[in-house]
């Protein structure tokens, strides 16, 4: 008899602990779905910030505002989910970080890119069979991009790739590699609304590169400087395309 209660008793203590066992394992697994459900929802919602950013930019670019805005457009609408989803899977500095190129002016020559937004666009001349154009896109990551070709009368095409960054010290660098080839740097001498003037003494021809937008807002380019002591100068004149 004593035995037969101690097998009941066991029996009883082995339930017990099996039931126990079973409903940690219920709550310990309903935890974990809620904690794992709230980060894809989480991740969800942050998911369709970046996509309302990106829509965000696209918007600001239709509607011709100036890559700063661009960036504070962008800026808002991040903010904005995060503060929703109140969580931090995405680092701010990916959207955020200002780019060294976009800094606020040192001195009259260390100045943003941003002010040479009036660049930004498909430029084109096109004279019978003769034809000239070039492209810039909206600077980002303190780097413009540009690329010009041109073609003769007689179907002969050149090309030159076309950069303009700013240094460390904040300063404007343009660089031309023509045909693909070596780059050669021109440092920032003057900028104004609508003109900015490039130069390198050093360099064989040219030694001047001039950009400026005429009342017309035909984009006006000229490179000058000296040939065997005696004065050089080509101008190229586009229209907007767009």
């Amino acid at each position: 008899m004593k035995t037969a209660s101690r097998d009941a008793g066991g029996a009883i203590v082995v339930v017990a602990i099996v039931f126990t066992v079973m409903i940690l394992l219920i709550l310990g697994g309903g935890f974990f779905f809620l904690v794992s459900y709230q980060r894809v929802a989480a991740h969800e919602m942050l998911q369709r910030a970046l996509a309302e950013e990106h829509l965000a930019i696209a918007l600001a670019k239709e509607q011709q505002v100036s890559p700063l805005q661009e960036k504070a457009i962008a800026k808002q609408a991040l903010a904005e989910a995060r503060s929703s989803a109140n969580t931090t899977l995405v680092d701010e500095k990916d959207v955020d970080a200002t780019p060294a190129g976009d800094a606020e002016p040192a001195d009259g020559k260390s100045t943003a890119l941003s002010q040479l937004g009036w660049l930004v666009n498909h430029w084109q001349h096109v004279d019978g069979e003769r034809s000239s154009e070039e492209h810039w896109i909206a600077p980002r990551g303190g780097i413009m991009l540009g690329v010009n070709r041109s073609i003769n009368g007689k179907g002969k095409t050149s090309f030159e790739y076309l950069r303009i960054e700013s240094n460390q010290d904040g300063r404007m660098v343009y660089f031309a590699s023509p045909m693909g080839r070596g780059e050669t740097a021109f440092s920032l001498l003057e900028i104004g609304k609508d003109r900015v003037v490039f130069e390198n003494p050093e360099h064989d021809f040219p030694q001047r590169i001039i950009y400026w937008l005429d009342d017309q807002r035909r984009l006006h380019a000229r490179i000058e400087g000296e040939i065997g002591g005696k004065p050089r100068q080509s101008e190229w004149t586009w229209s907007a395309q767009r």
